[in-house]
C-alpha cells in the first residue's frame, strides 16, 4: 500500500487521508500504472484513486474534504461519503475504499454522479458551421444556431441554403415544377406543352395566333387570346350566315343589285347571281345596251365602196371612193353612169341612142320600128322585103326588095345592099 506523505506545502490544497493535497492532483482520473496518478494509485479499473480507509467527512466536492482519518466498516453503509462520482466499499481490512466510478474528462457532478460535458467550448464540436459551439457555466454543451438564413445553413461551410423546401422556390411561374435538392432549388419546365405555357394558369397554349384556331365554320372569327383559341360569332352579316361560306349574300334579288344594266340580277340559296346579258361585243353596263363593236371587223357591211370603222363601240361605214356616177359595192370600182344623160352617142344613127342601163352605158339599137336603116341616109320604108343581101337568100336586096344576085365581074349597082 502507498501511503501519502504530508511535508509538502500547497499554496492551493485539498484534505485526502490527513494529507492536503493540490488541488490539480490526479484523483479520480485515467491511468495504466501507479505512476500516472503521482500520490495516488492506479486501481485494477484504471482509474486514479485515494489511499484506501481513508473518507472524507466534509461537504463532499469528488475528492474528499475533512480531518481524513481512517474509517472502519461493518459494511458498505458505513462508507457513503455523499459524492456521486465515488463507489463506495468496505474494504478487506474493514476500512472505507471511496473510488471514482467513472472516468470523466471534464470532471463530474458529485450530486448527479453525471461527468460534466465540457470544460470549454472546443469540447461542445459539434461539426456544424452553422452554430456556436458553447460550454455552459453548467458544464453543459450549447451549439445554438450562429447563421441569420432564412431558409437553412450548410453546415460544412456555414453559407446559407437557397431552399429548405420546395415553397422556398416559387418562381410565380405555373408552368414549371418547383423543387429544393440538397438546399439548391430547381424549377423544371413541362415538356408536355409543343407550343409553350401559360406561366399565370399553367395550361398549355393551344396557338400562337389566329392562323391555329382555324375551326371551320366560315361565320366565326378565329383568334388566339393569350394563347387559348377563341370563336366569337361574326357580326358583320347583314343577311345571315352560312357556316360553309360566311355571310349570305341576299335574302331576296333587291340584295343583289349589281348597279351593272348588262347583267341580270337573282339571289338564289342566299347567294347572289349576276348573269350576264349575251352581247357579242360587249355592253353598256349604264343602259344595259349591247354594243355594236368592238373592232372594225365588226362593223363590216360588205360594201367594197365604205371603210368600216369602230368609234366608240358604234360602227361607221364611210364613202371610201369619191366616184361622180356612184360605185360598185362588189369591187369598189366606179360606176360609168347613173343615167342617160350620162352617156354620148357614137354618132352611128342605125346603132340607136346611147342609154345608161345596169351604171353602164349602151346603144338602144335599131331606131327604124322594122324597117331598114340605112347608114347615112336613115330609114327606109316599111313594107319591103329586106334590109340587106342577108335576107335575099344570096340574092341582092336593092332598095327594100330582093334581085337577082350581081352577076360576076359586073359591078352592081350601089343601092345594092
Amino acid at each position: 500500500m502507498k501511503l501519502f506523505s504530508c511535508l509538502a506545502v500547497f499554496v492551493s490544497v485539498v484534505v485526502v487521508g490527513g494529507c492536503e493535497l493540490p488541488v490539480d492532483a490526479p484523483y479520480g482520473r485515467a491511468c495504466v500504472s501507479d505512476d500516472d496518478c503521482g500520490d495516488y494509485v492506479c486501481d485494477p479499473r484504471g482509474v486514479c484513486v485515494a489511499v484506501a480507509g481513508f473518507l472524507g467527512e466534509g461537504e463532499g466536492e469528488g475528492e474528499g474534504e475533512g480531518e481524513g482519518e481512517p474509517v472502519a466498516c461493518d459494511d458498505v453503509d458505513d462508507c457513503d461519503d455523499d459524492n456521486a462520482c465515488t463507489v463506495d466499499a468496505c474494504g478487506a481490512a474493514d476500512l472505507c475504499v471511496n473510488e471514482q466510478q467513472t472516468s470523466c474528462e471534464n470532471g463530474c457532478d458529485t450530486g448527479t454522479g453525471v461527468c460534466f460535458a465540457c470544460d470549454d467550448g472546443a469540447d461542445c464540436d459539434d461539426d456544424n458551421a452553422c452554430t456556436d459551439d458553447v460550454c455552459t457555466a453548467a458544464n453543459v454543451c450549447d451549439n445554438p444556431r450562429a447563421d441569420t438564413c432564412a431558409t437553412g445553413c450548410n453546415p460544412s461551410d456555414g453559407t446559407c441554403l437557397a431552399c429548405d423546401d420546395a415553397g422556398d422556390c416559387n418562381d410565380d411561374n405555373a408552368c414549371t415544377a418547383d423543387s429544393c435538392d440538397a438546399g439548391s432549388c430547381g424549377n423544371v419546365a413541362r415538356a408536355d406543352c409543343p407550343l409553350g405555357c401559360n406561366a399565370v394558369t399553367g395550361a398549355c397554349l393551344e396557338c400562337l395566333d389566329a392562323t391555329g384556331c382555324d375551326d371551320g365554320n366560315a361565320c366565326t372569327v378565329d383568334a388566339c387570346d393569350a394563347g387559348l383559341c377563341a370563336h366569337p360569332p361574326r357580326t358583320d352579316c347583314a343577311n345571315g350566315c352560312l357556316p360553309a361560306v360566311g355571310c349570305a349574300a341576299c335574302d331576296d334579288v333587291t340584295d343583289c343589285n349589281d348597279n351593272n344594266a348588262c347583267t341580270t340580277d337573282s339571289c338564289d340559296a342566299s347567294s347572289c347571281v349576276n348573269t350576264p346579258i349575251a352581247c357579242a361585243n360587249g355592253c353598256n353596263t349604264s343602259t344595259g345596251a349591247c354594243f355594236q363593236c368592238d373592232d372594225p371587223g365588226d362593223c363590216n357591211d360588205n360594201n367594197a365602196c365604205t371603210t368600216d370603222v369602230c368609234s366608240g363601240n358604234v360602227c361607221n361605214n364611210p364613202l371610201a371612193v369619191d366616184c361622180g356616177n356612184g360605185c360598185n359595192p362588189a369591187d369598189g370600182t366606179c360606176f360609168v353612169c347613173d343615167a342617160d344623160t350620162d352617156c354620148l352617142d357614137d354618132g352611128v344613127f342605125c346603132n340607136g341612142s346611147s342609154r345608161c342601163i345596169d351604171h353602164q352605158c349602151v346603144q338602144s339599137g335599131d331606131p327604124c320600128g322594122g324597117g331598114c336603116c340605112e347608114r347615112f341616109d336613115g330609114c327606109v320604108g316599111v313594107d319591103i322585103d329586106c334590109c340587106t343581101v342577108g335576107d335575099c337568100g344570096g340574092g341582092r336586096c336593092l332598095g327594100g326588095f330582093c334581085t337577082e344576085p350581081c352577076e360576076p365581074g359586073r359591078i352592081c349597082d350601089r343601092l345594092e345592099r
